[in-house]
Protein backbone atom coordinates (compact mmCIF):
# COMPACT_ATOMS: atom_id res chain seq x y z
CA UNK A 1 0.00 0.00 0.00
CA UNK A 2 1.44 3.24 -1.26
CA UNK A 3 0.64 6.68 0.75
CA UNK A 4 0.50 10.21 -1.34
CA UNK A 5 1.38 12.38 1.81
CA UNK A 6 0.11 15.62 2.37
CA UNK A 7 1.24 18.70 4.83
CA UNK A 8 -2.39 18.38 5.83
CA UNK A 9 -1.99 14.67 6.96
CA UNK A 10 -2.22 14.80 10.71
CA UNK A 11 0.85 12.81 11.73
CA UNK A 12 2.81 15.13 8.95
CA UNK A 13 1.78 18.51 10.19
CA UNK A 14 3.36 17.85 13.29
CA UNK A 15 6.81 16.48 11.98
CA UNK A 16 7.06 19.68 9.62
CA UNK A 17 5.85 22.31 12.54
CA UNK A 18 6.61 20.39 16.02
CA UNK A 19 9.92 19.27 15.30
CA UNK A 20 12.66 20.61 17.67
CA UNK A 21 14.39 22.42 14.59
CA UNK A 22 11.07 23.91 13.58
CA UNK A 23 10.49 26.89 16.43
CA UNK A 24 11.27 29.76 14.11
CA UNK A 25 8.55 28.82 11.35
CA UNK A 26 6.12 27.48 13.58
CA UNK A 27 6.65 31.29 14.95
CA UNK A 28 5.71 32.55 11.11
CA UNK A 29 2.77 30.55 11.14
CA UNK A 30 1.01 31.48 14.60
CA UNK A 31 2.12 35.05 13.87
CA UNK A 32 0.06 34.85 10.38
CA UNK A 33 -2.90 33.74 12.39
CA UNK A 34 -2.60 36.40 15.08
CA UNK A 35 -1.89 39.11 12.57
CA UNK A 36 -5.33 38.09 11.14
CA UNK A 37 -7.57 38.48 14.03
CA UNK A 38 -5.96 41.51 14.89
CA UNK A 39 -4.20 40.63 17.90
CA UNK A 40 -0.01 41.34 18.65
CA UNK A 41 2.68 38.79 17.48
CA UNK A 42 5.05 36.60 19.51
CA UNK A 43 8.72 36.98 19.28
CA UNK A 44 9.39 33.31 19.61
CA UNK A 45 8.21 30.11 20.63
CA UNK A 46 9.81 27.14 22.00
CA UNK A 47 8.15 23.73 21.58
CA UNK A 48 7.47 21.86 24.67
CA UNK A 49 6.89 18.38 23.25
CA UNK A 50 8.83 18.77 19.93
CA UNK A 51 8.12 15.63 17.73
CA UNK A 52 10.07 12.80 17.18
CA UNK A 53 9.81 9.92 14.86
CA UNK A 54 8.44 7.27 17.51
CA UNK A 55 5.04 9.64 17.69
CA UNK A 56 4.34 8.46 13.98
CA UNK A 57 5.41 4.47 14.74
CA UNK A 58 2.56 4.45 17.46
CA UNK A 59 -0.12 1.84 16.24
CA UNK A 60 -2.42 3.94 18.22
CA UNK A 61 -3.83 7.54 17.82
CA UNK A 62 -0.77 9.42 18.49
CA UNK A 63 -0.59 13.13 20.87
CA UNK A 64 -0.72 15.34 17.62
CA UNK A 65 -1.15 18.43 19.00
CA UNK A 66 1.85 20.98 19.38
CA UNK A 67 2.14 22.75 22.54
CA UNK A 68 4.66 25.96 22.61
CA UNK A 69 5.21 28.52 24.96
CA UNK A 70 6.28 32.26 24.07
CA UNK A 71 8.65 34.45 26.18
CA UNK A 72 5.47 35.84 28.36
CA UNK A 73 4.52 32.47 29.57
CA UNK A 74 1.30 31.93 27.29
CA UNK A 75 0.83 28.68 25.62
CA UNK A 76 -0.04 27.82 22.00
CA UNK A 77 -1.59 24.46 21.42
CA UNK A 78 -1.36 24.32 17.48
CA UNK A 79 -2.92 20.97 15.83
CA UNK A 80 -4.55 20.06 12.18
CA UNK A 81 -7.99 17.90 12.51
CA UNK A 82 -8.49 15.99 9.06
CA UNK A 83 -12.03 14.90 9.99
CA UNK A 84 -15.56 16.27 11.58
CA UNK A 85 -15.88 14.20 14.84
CA UNK A 86 -19.09 14.07 16.61
CA UNK A 87 -17.86 15.77 19.42
CA UNK A 88 -15.30 17.86 18.16
CA UNK A 89 -15.73 21.03 19.89
CA UNK A 90 -15.99 19.45 23.36
CA UNK A 91 -12.60 17.62 22.76
CA UNK A 92 -10.92 21.08 21.82
CA UNK A 93 -12.27 22.53 24.76
CA UNK A 94 -11.05 19.53 26.85
CA UNK A 95 -7.72 19.77 25.87
CA UNK A 96 -7.71 23.53 26.07
CA UNK A 97 -8.81 22.82 29.88
CA UNK A 98 -6.52 20.06 30.39
CA UNK A 99 -3.33 22.44 29.27
CA UNK A 100 -4.59 25.45 31.42
CA UNK A 101 -5.19 23.39 34.64
CA UNK A 102 -1.61 22.05 34.16
CA UNK A 103 -0.08 25.09 34.45
CA UNK A 104 -0.54 24.90 38.37
CA UNK A 105 2.07 23.24 40.11
CA UNK A 106 2.71 22.22 43.97
CA UNK A 107 3.56 25.30 45.28
CA UNK A 108 2.08 27.61 42.80
CA UNK A 109 -1.69 29.52 42.67
CA UNK A 110 -4.07 30.79 40.48
CA UNK A 111 -1.82 34.32 40.34
CA UNK A 112 0.95 31.53 38.07
CA UNK A 113 -1.63 31.13 35.08
CA UNK A 114 -1.29 31.91 31.54
CA UNK A 115 -3.11 32.70 28.48
CA UNK A 116 -3.79 28.80 26.66
CA UNK A 117 -4.42 29.80 22.73
CA UNK A 118 -5.66 27.81 20.45
CA UNK A 119 -4.99 27.06 17.01
CA UNK A 120 -6.76 24.67 15.35
CA UNK A 121 -6.71 23.89 11.40
CA UNK A 122 -9.32 21.49 10.21
CA UNK A 123 -9.89 20.04 6.74
CA UNK A 124 -13.70 20.39 6.99
CA UNK A 125 -15.77 23.51 7.62
CA UNK A 126 -15.72 25.00 10.79
CA UNK A 127 -19.73 25.93 9.79
CA UNK A 128 -21.21 23.45 7.58
CA UNK A 129 -23.72 25.77 6.78
CA UNK A 130 -21.72 27.99 5.96
CA UNK A 131 -18.41 27.03 4.25
CA UNK A 132 -17.35 30.14 3.12
CA UNK A 133 -16.28 31.11 6.47
CA UNK A 134 -12.49 30.16 6.38
CA UNK A 135 -11.46 31.79 10.09
CA UNK A 136 -13.12 32.09 13.25
CA UNK A 137 -12.31 32.85 16.82
CA UNK A 138 -13.63 32.60 19.87
CA UNK A 139 -13.29 34.17 23.57
CA UNK A 140 -15.65 34.38 26.48
CA UNK A 141 -17.93 37.47 26.59
CA UNK A 142 -20.80 38.91 27.66
CA UNK A 143 -24.43 37.85 26.39
CA UNK A 144 -25.45 41.37 27.24
CA UNK A 145 -21.83 43.25 25.55
CA UNK A 146 -19.88 41.24 23.81
CA UNK A 147 -16.78 43.60 24.44
CA UNK A 148 -16.69 42.38 27.89
CA UNK A 149 -14.63 39.64 27.52
CA UNK A 150 -14.67 37.41 31.26
CA UNK A 151 -10.43 36.21 30.74
CA UNK A 152 -8.16 36.77 28.19
CA UNK A 153 -6.71 33.61 29.00
CA UNK A 154 -8.70 31.73 26.37
CA UNK A 155 -9.00 31.74 22.94
CA UNK A 156 -9.34 29.67 20.37
CA UNK A 157 -8.45 29.92 16.58
CA UNK A 158 -10.24 28.10 13.90
CA UNK A 159 -8.48 27.90 10.18
CA UNK A 160 -10.11 25.90 7.86
CA UNK A 161 -7.81 25.13 4.76
CA UNK A 162 -9.62 25.98 1.46
CA UNK A 163 -9.93 23.22 -0.95
CA UNK A 164 -8.33 25.81 -3.56
CA UNK A 165 -5.68 28.24 -3.30
CA UNK A 166 -6.60 31.43 -5.31
CA UNK A 167 -9.13 33.96 -4.22
CA UNK A 168 -9.06 33.71 -0.67
CA UNK A 169 -8.74 38.03 -0.48
CA UNK A 170 -11.98 38.04 1.07
CA UNK A 171 -12.10 35.81 3.63
CA UNK A 172 -8.84 36.11 4.89
CA UNK A 173 -7.08 39.22 4.85
CA UNK A 174 -3.13 38.14 6.15
CA UNK A 175 -1.27 38.01 3.06
CA UNK A 176 1.10 35.41 5.00
CA UNK A 177 -1.81 33.29 6.16
CA UNK A 178 -2.52 32.75 2.55
CA UNK A 179 0.57 31.70 1.63
CA UNK A 180 1.13 29.54 4.92
CA UNK A 181 -2.32 27.67 3.76
CA UNK A 182 -0.90 26.78 0.03
CA UNK A 183 2.02 25.15 1.86
CA UNK A 184 -0.89 23.18 4.05
CA UNK A 185 -2.34 22.15 0.56
CA UNK A 186 0.95 20.72 -0.89
CA UNK A 187 1.02 18.76 -2.93
CA UNK A 188 -2.55 18.19 -3.11
CA UNK A 189 -3.37 21.66 -4.47
CA UNK A 190 -0.29 23.46 -4.74
CA UNK A 191 1.96 22.81 -7.36
CA UNK A 192 6.13 22.52 -7.07
CA UNK A 193 6.27 25.58 -9.23
CA UNK A 194 4.53 27.41 -6.80
CA UNK A 195 6.15 26.37 -3.75
CA UNK A 196 9.28 27.88 -5.42
CA UNK A 197 7.99 31.06 -6.00
CA UNK A 198 6.51 30.84 -2.21
CA UNK A 199 9.71 30.04 -0.93
CA UNK A 200 11.38 32.90 -2.79
CA UNK A 201 8.83 35.40 -1.35
CA UNK A 202 9.36 33.87 2.07
CA UNK A 203 12.44 32.53 3.83
CA UNK A 204 10.38 30.70 7.03
CA UNK A 205 8.09 29.26 4.38
CA UNK A 206 11.08 28.04 1.84
CA UNK A 207 12.54 26.73 5.23
CA UNK A 208 8.78 24.22 5.96
CA UNK A 209 9.03 23.52 2.62
CA UNK A 210 12.74 21.96 3.00
CA UNK A 211 11.65 19.85 5.78
CA UNK A 212 8.74 19.13 4.13
CA UNK A 213 10.12 17.85 1.07
CA UNK A 214 12.70 15.55 3.01
CA UNK A 215 9.93 14.05 5.53
CA UNK A 216 7.84 12.98 2.28
CA UNK A 217 11.38 11.50 0.68
CA UNK A 218 12.33 9.59 4.15
CA UNK A 219 11.46 5.93 3.89
CA UNK A 220 10.41 5.35 7.33
CA UNK A 221 8.14 8.43 7.78
CA UNK A 222 6.75 6.73 4.34
CA UNK A 223 6.47 3.24 6.44
CA UNK A 224 5.22 4.79 9.55
CA UNK A 225 2.38 6.89 7.65
CA UNK A 226 1.45 3.85 5.84
CA UNK A 227 0.89 1.92 9.41
CA UNK A 228 -0.91 4.70 10.46
CA UNK A 229 -3.31 4.69 7.45
CA UNK A 230 -3.73 0.64 7.63
CA UNK A 231 -4.45 1.60 11.40
CA UNK A 232 -7.36 3.53 10.84
CA UNK A 233 -8.96 1.74 7.89
CA UNK A 234 -8.82 -1.43 10.53
CA UNK A 235 -10.53 0.60 12.92
CA UNK A 236 -13.23 2.32 10.44
CA UNK A 237 -13.82 -1.56 9.67
CA UNK A 238 -13.78 -2.55 12.82
CA UNK A 239 -16.83 0.23 13.69
CA UNK A 240 -18.66 -0.26 10.73
CA UNK A 241 -19.33 -4.36 11.52
CA UNK A 242 -20.12 -3.40 15.00
CA UNK A 243 -23.06 -1.08 13.26
CA UNK A 244 -24.30 -3.66 11.34
CA UNK A 245 -24.38 -6.20 14.13
CA UNK A 246 -26.39 -3.75 16.68
CA UNK A 247 -28.66 -2.92 13.41
CA UNK A 248 -29.18 -6.79 12.93
CA UNK A 249 -29.67 -7.45 16.19
CA UNK A 250 -32.02 -4.46 16.62
CA UNK A 251 -33.88 -5.82 13.19
CA UNK A 252 -34.23 -9.26 14.63
CA UNK A 253 -35.68 -7.95 17.51
CA UNK A 254 -38.84 -6.04 15.67
CA UNK A 255 -38.94 -8.30 13.59
CA UNK A 256 -40.33 -10.84 16.71
CA UNK A 257 -42.06 -8.30 18.27
CA UNK A 258 -44.17 -8.36 15.18
CA UNK A 259 -44.11 -12.24 15.36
Amino acid sequence: MSVKLSVSDDGLFRAIFGHESSTHFLTGLVNAVLRNAGDPPVRALEIKNPFQLKDLANQKEPVLDIKAQDDRGHWFDVEIQVVMHENFRERILYYWSRTYSQELQQGTDYYDLRPVFGIIFTKFPIWPKQPEILYDAFQIGSKYDLARVYSDHLKLHFITIPGQTDGLEHCLHDTELRQWLKILNYPNLTSEEEMTTLATENPLIGEAYERTKTLMADSQVQYYMEARLKHALDEATRRREIELKLRDTYNQGVTRGLA
